[in-house]
């Protein structure tokens, strides 16, 4: 998926066509308010909506409770409509029906922490491992993509000159709508200075596509890419 830039928006109104009233959202967009698009554009607030989205790269929407008199339709022409910040693609509270011929994905999730060490100094002591990395996501307000990330290296403690203890490294994020990687285990090398340790944690599940899936029927389903609830 090819990163995107901006912030801007373009709805424009194609006018009413058997009854409908048509909006095109064209330019990249962060959370467009679609009924307050609609209203500006000259909506009657009674007929029905038929929002045609064809921008690359749409920062989630969320319709929320706002009031369809003659219900919704929304067509995505193309491109690509993610979540963001842990939030779904799309979510609503309201009946709509959706035609996917895109790609509808939730953020990566989170790569899993390394291995863990910890040995007794006189106290308990930890050889901390990485933390994972963070998923496939827009940087957050926007509509640039952000690569999935590797995870930090664990910490490494040498003894005395002769042991060492090196924990694990974090898993790395996973891609749109995919969980990250599990962290990785550790090298123990301290010949027994080391006296437990706290396993490689699981990657962190991706992030939803779609929230509110009983309001929605769905025309085509497209790519879906995380949860739909």
């Amino acid at each position: 998926m090819a990163g995107g830039s901006g912030m801007s928006f373009a709805a424009r109104p194609i006018g009413l066509a058997g009854g409908e009233f048509l909006l095109t959202i064209s330019s990249n967009s962060v959370n467009p308010n679609i009924r307050s698009l609609c209203v500006s554009a000259g909506w009657n607030q009674f007929a029905k909506v038929l929002v045609n989205v064809t921008a690359p790269l749409i920062n989630r929407i969320a319709l929320g409770s706002s009031s369809f008199p003659g219900g919704i339709e929304i067509v995505y022409s193309s491109g690509t409509f993610l979540g963001s910040d842990g939030l779904p693609a799309f979510s609503t509270d309201v009946p709509v029906t959706i035609n996917n011929l895109g790609t509808i994905a939730g953020v990566g999730g989170a790569g899993g922490r390394g291995e863990t060490f910890y040995y007794n100094d006189g106290s308990v002591k930890y050889v901390n491992g990485g933390l994972g990395g963070a998923g496939q996501r827009f940087a957050s307000g926007t509509t640039t993509i952000l690569a999935a990330e590797a995870g930090a290296n664990g910490e490494s403690v040498n003894f005395d000159g002769f042991h060492t203890a090196n924990a694990g490294k974090g898993g790395t994020g996973g891609v749109w709508g995919q969980p990250g990687a599990p962290g990785a285990n550790g090298v123990d090398n301290s010949g027994g200075i080391v006296i437990g340790s706290v396993a490689p944690q699981p990657g962190y599940s991706g992030g939803d596509a779609v929230s509110g899936n009983s309001y929605i029927t769905w025309k085509n389903t497209g790519i879906r890419l995380g949860g739909v609830s």
